[in-house]
Formats: C-alpha cells, sequence, structure tokens
C-alpha cells in the first residue's frame, strides 16, 4: 500500500516487545530536518525516554540500511519512492527495560 509522499511512517522499536507506528507528515527534505521532527515527536510530544536514536530503513532484500547523513537519506528517498518508512529504534548504547513504555499507538489501541 502507498500513500502520499509527505507523509511518512515511522516505526519506533519501543522495547523488545513493542514497537510504535506513526505517520509524520514531513515538511522538508532534509535529513536533519526528518530527524528532528521524529525526536519532537517521540521525545517530546510522547514523553518517550531520551535516548540516542538509530534511524534505518529496509530494503528489498530485508537487510537494514543506516540513515546517518543527507547522502544516506537521498538513497533511501531515491529507493523508496511510493511507501517511504523509517525505523527508529535506541541506539547500540540502550539496554532494553521491561517495565519502560506502555504507551497506545496514534489509533488509541495497545499491542
Amino acid at each position: 500500500m502507498g500513500w502520499p509522499r509527505e507523509f511518512m511512517k515511522v516505526s519506533y522499536k519501543m522495547n523488545a516487545n513493542r514497537t510504535l507506528h506513526i505517520f509524520l507528515k514531513l515538511s522538508t527534505p532534509l535529513f536533519q530536518e526528518m530527524r528532528k521532527e521524529i525526536e519532537g515527536y517521540l521525545l517530546k510530544e510522547r514523553q518517550l525516554p531520551i535516548v540516542e536514536l538509530r534511524i534505518y530503513w529496509i530494503d528489498d532484500e530485508g537487510d537494514e540500511i543506516e540513515i546517518i547523513n543527507e547522502s544516506d537519506y537521498e538513497l533511501f528517498n531515491a529507493f523508496c519512492t511510493s511507501s517511504r518508512h523509517i525505523y527508529v529504534s535506541p541506539g547500540i548504547n540502550y539496554m532494553w527495560l521491561p517495565s519502560v513504555n506502555r504507551l497506545k499507538t496514534c489509533c488509541g489501541r495497545g499491542h
């Protein structure tokens, strides 16, 4: 299923058993601005624990492709033209805490 180009699906791995799925309307094609929008939504609006975020996408072969700069984001936009889907998880130095984050999805349903 595709969605309008100005929207991006973001899936945030909250803990080992829970993923939060949201759509963001992006007003800029720049990676740093996109990252700020994701951080603002997850860390400020949702008040999730502040952690370093790992941002990546999954290619047609199922490989995780990290996005750390503008060049990586340009590649993502070139390969993902119809259904733009970004995956976000806490960075490599994060340890899962079993009691963290019992939030509901944007539609009000839990997993």
